[in-house]
């Protein structure tokens, strides 16, 4: 925990960045898989640390906007000495597309991607010449659709899995989040949002929730950063777990893009 209050400290400091142009389809809060950089201290006695970035390629305007997508996803347990072994990544590779009409009151995006995930030096495995290592790797798009009333923002929408070494995995996994924002000044905002994802695995379904809620501090770029109050439950969203529930608090902090 006294590393964690380092890290929020130092990147707290960092947040001095100055401003473009709105996305017309902004990062879902709660959504685990963004690219954003974040790390969480959960209750479970260890760190979940997200590394990653959705750079612009093309945005001429606020009613479309194309992103690349790269990030990991690393899942780590606490040990003595400051020392994190990294139990398991995900690596996500992939482009999006964002589009909103003028005058239109519905926005969508679409994220074309890969996904793989690999065991790392934190795991104990039996690695012989005859082990057969798992493998996770899967190809899949996702189309989310979006309005607001008011300062309340609504989505939903489908992943479709198309290709991918894993068929215990359902084809398709629906999922809705809310969000709210309420501006506390010019540059602080207050956040709280939920995303929910139906999850089929070797034909049983699990929900998993993400809730979301705390302080962002942004300002005229695409870089924000914040301090939130984490909720996870459900299956893991790391595909070497990924039979495993999850079900944890946390505290942590993010700079990512608005």
């Amino acid at each position: 925990m006294h590393s964690l209050v380092v890290i929020v400290v130092a990147l707290a400091a960092a947040i001095s960045l100055r401003g473009q142009t709105a996305d017309p389809f902004a990062q879902p809060i709660a959504n685990p898989l963004e690219g954003r950089i974040q790390v969480f201290a959960t209750s479970a006695d260890a760190l979940r640390f997200d590394i990653g970035a959705s750079p612009s390629l093309y945005a001429p305007d606020s009613t479309i906007r194309i992103r690349a997508d790269f990030f990991t996803l690393s899942r780590m347990r606490s040990a003595e000495a400051v020392k994190f072994p990294v139990e398991t990544i995900d690596y996500w590779f992939g482009l999006s597309a964002a589009w909103r009409p003028e005058n239109f009151p519905l926005s969508m995006r679409l994220r074309l991607a890969h996904i793989s995930a690999h065991f790392v030096d934190g795991t104990p495995w039996p690695f012989r010449g005859d082990s057969t290592v798992p493998i996770y790797s899967r190809e899949f798009a996702e189309l989310l659709v979006s309005g607001s009333i008011g300062n309340v923002r609504l989505y939903g929408g489908p992943t479709i899995i198309w290709s991918g070494h894993n068929p215990e995995f359902s084809r398709v996994i629906p999922q809705i989040g809310a969000e709210l924002r309420q501006q506390l000044g010019a540059s602080s905002e207050l956040q709280a949002a939920y995303d929910g994802k139906l999850v089929g695995y070797r034909g049983t379904y699990l929900p998993q929730h993400c809730l979301q809620v705390g302080l962002v501090h942004r300002h005229k770029t695409d870089v924000e950063g914040g301090i939130f109050l984490y909720r996870y439950d459900g299956r893991s969203i790391h595909g070497m777990f990924a039979g495993r529930r999850d079900s944890y608090w946390a505290l942590g902090i993010r700079l990512g893009m608005p």
